[in-house]
């Protein structure tokens, strides 16, 4: 009898490894969104979360920006088993965005039922953002926010009116050093964002070429703020 009870425990085990391996699976490469009306601010009237699942355990946190930009404001891991999603103060990438100060690590509840991700949050920080400590669901995007690497291991130079000069290297397809200093970044097809500033409203925002790009001031606000640099290729 206990030789019965034994395997039946292993074989429940194993499905429910199984069924979780199968799952993590079919996120990579998935994107989902949630929309929330925002009252009571002329500058924002909709703010539009994403989470892009760039493996089967990693997972990036954009906010959208108007004309059709997004920005990265996490980089987390995905754990199957707890259903969680986990974007830590530690990480380096987070050292310098507001949403991790105070050594705030940001968990979400994720799973998924029915073709949607019912979402739980309950981090102060962030619950305006979404509906308090109600889940809320995701939908699954047609396209996906999976960054590219096309900009790694290329230098650029800046030169704002010949008094503010500087260098931008991109270190990785996540990481970006502007004059050294850390700061995340994401290009997705020809669209580069880049993490210049603590809150969410200092991103540089704008479309790569193979010589110059044209970065903007954005963020969720409903209008991107007129300051903008062109940095200019570095060629060896």
């Amino acid at each position: 009898m206990k030789m019965k009870m034994y395997k039946i425990v292993m074989i429940a085990v194993a499905t429910m490894f199984i069924a979780s391996a199968a799952n993590a699976q079919t996120l990579d490469g998935t994107t989902w969104s949630y929309a929330e009306r925002v009252y009571g601010d002329s500058k924002i009237s909709e703010v539009t979360t994403y989470f892009a699942f760039t493996s089967p355990t990693s997972v990036i946190w954009y906010f959208g920006a108007p004309d059709n930009f997004v920005f990265p404001v996490g980089f987390g891991s995905y754990d199957a088993k707890n259903s969680v999603i986990t974007f830590s103060h530690t990480n380096p990438l987070h050292k310098k965005i507001s949403l991790y100060y105070g050594d705030n690590t940001i968990v979400f509840g994720f799973r998924i039922v029915n073709g949607q991700a019912p979402m739980t949050c309950k981090n102060e920080k962030i619950m305006r953002r979404f509906t308090g400590e109600q889940p809320f669901k995701l939908n699954r995007e047609k396209y996906s926010l999976k960054p590219n690497s096309k900009l790694a291991g290329t230098n650029w130079r800046y030169n704002i009116d010949n008094n503010n000069k500087g260098t931008l290297y991109f270190k990785s397809a996540n990481e970006a050093l502007i004059d050294g200093e850390i700061h995340p970044y994401v290009c997705l097809g020809n669209s580069v964002s880049i993490k210049s500033g603590d809150n969410l409203g200092e991103n540089m925002l704008g479309i790569y070429n193979s010589e110059s790009i044209k970065l903007c001031r954005g963020g969720i606000e409903n209008k991107m703020r007129d300051i903008c640099v062109i940095i200019e290729r570095i060629r060896e």
